[in-house]
């Protein structure tokens, strides 16, 4: 996820240093409280991202196996 487009430019227009768990949050907060938008293509990007990682965990909470689990990222 650090790797994207959306992620790269967030912490690079952060004044203070932050992470990619930290750009997230910017631009949660931004969208929640309408504050800026996000290239739609861009957002896209981490979305695909953030879900497959709450469908693993949420597989995981279920007690799924961890081959179960790696399906969603497309490991076997």
């Amino acid at each position: 996820m650090a790797e994207t487009a959306l992620i790269k430019n967030v912490i690079s227009a952060s004044e203070v240093k932050i992470n990619t768990y930290g750009a997230l949050r910017v631009i949660r907060n931004n969208l929640a409280h309408g504050n800026r938008g996000y290239d739609a293509s861009d957002l896209h990007a981490v979305t695909v991202i953030l879900d497959k990682v709450t469908r693993a965990h949420t597989l995981r909470a279920l007690g799924c196996e961890m081959k179960i689990q790696q399906r969603v990222f497309g490991k076997n």
